[in-house]
């Protein structure tokens, strides 16, 4: 086994190649939901960080085009928020419906629940209330 290709980015895993001002809310945002790990110094494709590396290092500047995914359609459907507009799109979503969960947010976008959880991190004035199924979002002033 490859020891240093261990990690796999989930629902309940982020990988984080240094810690950063991004972190807290991530953190915050498991803690709305049901848990998960967060693993620093890891890069997204799972391999571990040298100690004495430097961001510099784990980056090539150089695109590889090897892994380009082929045969992904051109065009997305006009009724699927895009990534500037995500973030509006959910707190209309939970204003309508302060129940909503992140799954069905992410399966109503056309996105992963993943990607709804990271934008509601970002999104300052929205939290969840209570805990579980029980719970709800509030939107602050």
């Amino acid at each position: 086994m490859d020891m240093n290709n261990i990690f796999t980015e989930s629902e309940k895993v982020e990988l984080k190649q240094k810690l950063n001002d991004t972190l807290p809310k991530e953190m915050v945002a498991f803690l709305n939901t049901n848990g998960g790990s967060v693993y620093i110094g890891v890069e997204n494709g799972g391999n571990i960080i040298s100690p004495n590396s430097t961001q510099d290092d784990t980056q090539d500047d150089t695109q590889d085009t090897q892994d380009v995914p082929q045969g992904v359609p051109q065009t997305v459907p006009q009724d699927v928020p895009q990534e500037s507009d995500l973030d509006i799109w959910i707190v209309e979503q939970i204003r309508q419906n302060p129940k909503i969960t992140t799954e069905e947010l992410a399966k109503l976008s056309g996105k992963n629940s993943k990607t709804i959880k990271r934008h509601i991190a970002k999104i300052e004035n929205v939290y969840y209330v209570g805990s579980g199924y029980s719970g709800h979002w509030e939107i602050k002033p």
